[in-house]
């Protein structure tokens, strides 16, 4: 952490850069030592501390039993860190701090003035468990980068607060959900894999890196958790181990992750792309492998299938143009997924076709785009199953919370413009 600054943060991509190089640096240090809530607490308060122009950095937890803020820890500006657990607020009274707590307004702060910025904690569904206040902070001559700094913030502390209260027993922290029901309760066919502790931190990890991609094309909110669910049930007809199944959730979880990298102008262009666009667009399967390749715990396997997911059966997909068998065969498996979603989604460019087209779509292409016997699984698929598929909310918790955060930030382009 010592190297750890907001300039690196921002060299590396702005608002967007600043908040990934917040929340690996905190996965990094819950896992180096974060046994205690009071060390998992003390560790994000000095990130926040780090990484944002700040005097103080503090974290109050929502106590909702007793209509209560319970202060946990704070972190003055020479890195001293203190419990301030005596600090107790009544959210009856009339303040920002309770205001952004109970969800009444989505972020305070002053970009102007020397004033402090309170931004939601919120767990893996989205719910608000707790804020982070950063007195004066994110005072900046410059009002974009003031604006790109509550950004940040406001991400970290939407992502943060799962590993924060990992293992707390607090009313409203409600128990982790079976694999699959994060949008979609009782879509997932039986065979479906279950996940260990070291599994489940890393789901959350890479659903915190999802929702900034959701959020960046929000047109396509849903589409991880959609997608999974659908792969996971191809595989299950074609007979696959939990432990493929469970490399399948990887590679759609994070198959498109690469492309944060990819322009504004370009990811969220109103209509069909150039060749140049595609070029760079082509790019976003090694970027996302690279991304990957840094988390914890991440197979080969899972690799593979997230830089060849755009390889066709007869040899005519990208990047490296493989043909059948020697496309990686979770990438063969979620291609039908992933196109198969994209076919029945609806995009500014294009009308959702239904599911029976887009059905026939596919079972067409088996034998030139998809692997035949990925096709003849997938078409084994009841239609009622693909009905309720299809029905799933598109934003998850953490990226319809984080749309919500974002709806009106100042100096941010609405998602979708």
């Amino acid at each position: 952490m010592d190297s750890l600054t907001a300039g690196d943060g921002f060299a590396r991509g702005g608002a967007v850069g600043l908040a990934l190089a917040a929340l690996a640096a905190y996965q990094k240090q819950v896992q180096q030592n974060g046994k205690s809530l009071y060390e998992r607490g003390a560790a994000l308060v000095d990130i926040v501390l780090r990484l944002f122009p700040c005097d103080k950095a503090s974290i109050f937890l929502l106590n909702p039993a007793a209509h209560m803020l319970v202060g946990l820890v704070d972190v003055d500006s020479q890195g001293r860190i203190r419990l301030i657990s005596e600090q107790e607020i009544s959210l009856s009274e009339d303040l920002p701090l309770t205001a952004v707590a109970m969800g009444k307004i989505p972020y305070h702060a002053d970009l102007r003035a020397k004033a402090a910025a309170i931004v939601p904690l919120r767990d893996y569904q989205g719910k608000i468990v707790g804020v982070i206040t950063a007195d004066r902070g994110l005072v900046s001559s410059n009002r974009t980068r003031g604006a790109d700094l509550l950004w940040a913030l406001l991400f970290l502390g939407a992502a943060a607060g799962t590993l924060l209260l990992w293992g707390v027993d607090l009313e409203v922290q409600p128990e982790l959900p079976p694999l699959g029901t994060g949008s979609s309760p009782g879509l997932m066919p039986e065979g479906s894999p279950s996940l260990n502790d070291h599994d489940v931190s890393m789901e959350h990890l890479i659903h915190a890196v999802t929702a900034v991609l959701e959020l960046r094309d929000i047109e396509t909110a849903g589409h991880t958790e959609r997608v999974a669910d659908l792969a996971i049930a191809i595989g299950v007809k074609m007979g696959l181990s939990k432990w493929q199944l469970l490399t399948l959730r990887r590679v759609a979880f994070l198959h498109d992750v690469g492309k944060i990298a990819i322009p504004d102008s370009i990811l969220r262009k109103p209509g069909p792309l150039d060749s140049e666009e595609w070029a760079v667009m082509k790019k976003h399967p090694v970027a996302s492998y690279l991304v990957a390749s840094g988390l914890p715990r991440i197979s080969e396997d899972a690799l593979l299938g997230i830089i060849q997911h755009h390889e066709r059966w007869d040899g005519t997909g990208y990047p490296f143009g493989l043909r059948q068998d020697n496309i990686h065969w979770a990438a063969r498996t979620f291609a039908v997924a992933d196109s198969f979603d994209a076919m029945t989604s609806e995009r500014v460019y294009k009308p959702a076709k239904s599911l029976a087209a887009a059905r026939e779509e596919i079972s067409s292409l088996a034998g030139s785009q998809y692997d035949p016997a990925v096709v003849e699984a997938f078409l084994r698929l009841p239609i009622d199953f693909l009905d309720d598929w299809r029905n799933q909310p598109r934003l998850t918790p953490l990226s319809g919370a984080l749309a919500h955060l974002f709806a009106n930030l100042p100096g941010q382009e609405k998602p979708g413009k």
